[in-house]
């Protein structure tokens, strides 16, 4: 049995197409990647944009997502996320009540909002918080507050960080 040694030896543009093929796959990779970082950085420049609006222009049962860490100073270290609730707003004063629970990480507090935790009716205290609107507005421009959302007949969704 004789072996053509014709087969055996790689043909001389098999090398360059391959070349060209690593060449588009990695480029395909690389453009893939980056639309997809642009995609999630525009997506949450509009959330924050959409918050913006909420806190400029308050209404009853907006929510308001807190980084408690950030606004109070006895704080245990798996306490940091709460949701607060707008329940009244009287000329520049707005009324909140918070939520009866701390979450000690961003994705545990949007569980509970997407398992309808809110919809227990303990779930917010009864204690009422009462702050000016540009305390709230600087609030959010420090972080303590970083994310609003309205409530309508749709989903709640907020952006992982």
């Amino acid at each position: 049995m004789q072996i053509d040694k014709t087969l055996l030896v790689p043909h001389r543009y098999s090398t360059r197409y391959s070349k060209i093929i690593s060449i588009v796959l990695t480029t395909s990779v690389l453009f893939s990647l980056c639309s997809l970082f642009v995609y999630h950085y525009q997506q949450k420049i509009e959330e924050h944009q959409q918050s913006l609006q909420f806190i400029k222009a308050p209404q009853v049962n907006d929510l308001y997502f807190l980084d408690f860490r950030l606004l109070s100073t006895n704080q245990v270290a798996n306490q940091r996320y709460k949701i607060a609730k707008v329940v009244a707003i009287t000329g520049n004063i707005i009324s909140l009540h918070y939520g009866n629970t701390f979450y000690p990480h961003h994705n545990t507090l949007l569980n509970s909002v997407s398992s309808g935790q809110l919809e227990l009716a303990n779930y917010f205290s009864t204690d009422i918080y009462n702050f000016r609107h540009q305390e709230i507005e600087n609030m959010f421009a420090s972080s303590a507050i970083y994310a609003a959302k309205r409530p309508s007949t749709t989903l709640i969704t907020i952006t992982k960080e």
